[in-house]
This record gives C-alpha cells, sequence and structure tokens, in this order.
C-alpha cells in the first residue's frame, strides 16, 4: 500500500516492501522488524517515503530522505498511512 503526492512515495512497510529491499535494508526500517506495532509511539504500521521522483516541487530531497520512517506531517502524529493521506488532504 502506498501514497503518492508530490512525487514523493508514501508506504506502509510490510514483508514484500521489506524483501524487495533484499540485502540492503536501511537499519531504520530493520529495528522495527520484531516490533509489535502499537508498543512505540502507538504505531500501528510503519510508514516511510519509499521514493522521491524528481520534481519541481520536491527539488533537493532525492535520496537523502527515502526509506526514512515519517513520524509526523503539517503537525500531525503518523501511526498509519491513512494519518499520511488525512494530513495532506485536511492540513
Amino acid at each position: 500500500r502506498y501514497y503518492e503526492i508530490a512525487g514523493f512515495i508514501f508506504r506502509a512497510v510490510d514483508r514484500r516492501y521489506i524483501r524487495s529491499l533484499g540485502k540492503r535494508v536501511p537499519l531504520n526500517i530493520s529495528q522495527y522488524g520484531g516490533t509489535v506495532y502499537g508498543e512505540i509511539d502507538d504505531l500501528e504500521e510503519l510508514v516511510v517515503v519509499s521514493e522521491v521522483f524528481a520534481s519541481s516541487v520536491n527539488k533537493g530531497y532525492g535520496n537523502s530522505v527515502e526509506d526514512v520512517r515519517v513520524m509526523n506531517i503539517n503537525g500531525r502524529q503518523i501511526n498509519r498511512l491513512e494519518d499520511v493521506i488525512a494530513a495532506f488532504e485536511q492540513p
């Protein structure tokens, strides 16, 4: 599952996504591998920026934010992918 806006791909991390990364699973993702969601910051699912497609609206981000956990957007805490969508639809 993913959500795209302004060239940013926000993705809920699942086993399929982790397998697609192969041996290059970033530490910030692998550290959640054995965690029962809900035990950390009310986290229901880990959401990351999985890719950034170059665009004039996101100039300068590029690879610097790929595979980084999204913790908040517009002051809203992100605990699942639906929170990302809500943060952009109702800023």
